[in-house]
């Protein structure tokens, strides 16, 4: 993930692979809403050879201890193309796996930036 603007716009690569088929996915991420620290709303386009992705995504962040925090999101998954029509059946499991890891990543972000301020 890289920040292009802060708390505005950022770039996420993300790669899936289904079986033989793989694609990497350019990402660009915009926060739709975004109320420090509880709730973030985004949308995201990504674009793949001959694929396409649009992503909504609510996050809500409550602390639950001084060192912990919980996630709570929710997505809208929309994917189109060759990645789409070859494994249909399979997008469910691939969109959390995707989503889990993105989450992850933020988490990551969040806790890094939570050090920095320390």
């Amino acid at each position: 993930m890289e920040v292009l603007e802060p708390d505005k716009l950022f770039k996420v690569v993300a790669g899936i692979g289904l079986g033989s088929v793989k694609v990497t996915f350019d990402t660009q991420v915009a926060f739709l809403e975004l109320n420090k620290p509880d709730y973030a709303r985004i949308k995201a386009h990504g674009v793949a050879p001959g694929s396409g992705v649009d992503v909504t995504s609510d996050m809500h962040l409550s602390s639950l201890s001084a060192s912990v925090t919980e996630l709570a999101w929710t997505a809208d998954v929309v994917i189109v193309g060759s990645i789409a029509n070859l494994a249909s059946r399979l997008m469910g499991g691939v969109v959390k796996k995707l989503s889990a890891a993105f989450f992850d990543c933020v988490k990551e972000k969040i806790e890094e930036g939570t050090k920095i301020q320390a």
